[in-house]
């Protein structure tokens, strides 16, 4: 799901942000599932900062998983510059997966916010 009105588990003050720089593969292929692990040690939330993302509509999508491979989110589409939930994990996967036809760009995280 796409968040606009975030809900902080804590105050906004203790929220610390890094650069990413985390991109899948552009265009991604098909009939893929290809994972890209987020990790901020010692954290107890992490919220991820997208630049794009960019799936064929219904057919691809990007999954949020913890790092027991629980789904936490699933997006198909076309976004730009938007921020998930805060999860309560210090690891995510993020899992691009593709059908076997169609492509698109996929995805870049900009920067990733964190709670220690």
């Amino acid at each position: 799901a796409i968040y606009s009105n975030l809900d902080y588990p804590v105050s906004r003050n203790e929220v610390q942000t890094r650069r990413a720089d985390i991109f899948s593969e552009n265009p991604y292929a098909n009939n893929t599932s290809k994972i890209y692990q987020v990790n901020s040690q010692n954290s107890r939330y992490i919220q991820l900062n997208f630049e794009y993302l960019d799936t064929e509509v219904a057919f691809d999508s990007l999954q949020i998983e913890n790092d027991a491979g629980k789904v936490l989110d699933k997006v198909s589409g076309h976004f730009k510059n938007f921020k998930t939930i805060f999860y309560p994990y210090s690891t995510l996967n993020i899992r691009i997966l593709s059908d076997h036809s169609g492509q698109d760009k996929g995805f870049h995280i900009s920067e990733i916010n964190y709670v220690d």
